[in-house]
């Protein structure tokens, strides 16, 4: 059987979708980003027992193949950033939940910092977001939302323990 060239890029597209909509949740009326970000406890629990350098090899390649996911599924929707696009939200908080103790409170405490800075977009986040108009940029806001995230909860946890 051969396969078109056109049944290639729907396929190619159809998963980039699949994937980049953290499993279609992207596709959810209100706060896709935030049902996004808790998809990423779906990834936790394949990732939790790996050695760093393990999750950090797994982490690379996830990062690679969600440029290209972003990127198709970008052009699908004809929109950059799409709301539905929600791979950049599990992306940026699958780091931190690997990082710190696997504790309800401070997977509560990661979720909400994480959403408070997504959303509300502290500098240089909203810059990012509006001039970086490509797949590096959907993901890079969403990093640096995370890092401050990390270093929030570095301060608490130095002053709180």
């Amino acid at each position: 059987m051969i396969i078109s060239e056109k049944n290639k890029k729907d396929f190619l597209t159809k998963i980039s979708i699949f994937f980049a909509t953290g499993f279609y949740v992207g596709y959810i009326k209100y706060a896709p980003g935030t049902f996004g970000t808790l998809v990423t406890f779906i990834f936790y629990f394949f990732v939790k027992d790996l050695e760093t350098l393990e999750f950090l090899f797994f982490f690379l390649i996830l990062i690679l193949f969600s440029l290209f996911f972003i990127k198709k599924a970008s052009e699908s929707f004809e929109e950059i950033d799409s709301g539905k696009i929600v791979l950049d939200e599990i992306l940026a908080f699958l780091p931190l939940i690997f990082i710190f103790d696997d504790s309800i409170v401070s997977f509560f405490l990661l979720f909400i910092l994480f959403r408070f800075f997504d959303i509300v977009k502290p500098y240089p986040i909203q810059i990012i977001d509006l001039r970086m108009k490509n797949s590096v940029g959907v993901i890079l806001d969403d990093f640096v939302a995370s890092a401050y995230t990390l270093i929030l909860i570095l301060i608490i946890k130095f002053f709180y323990g």
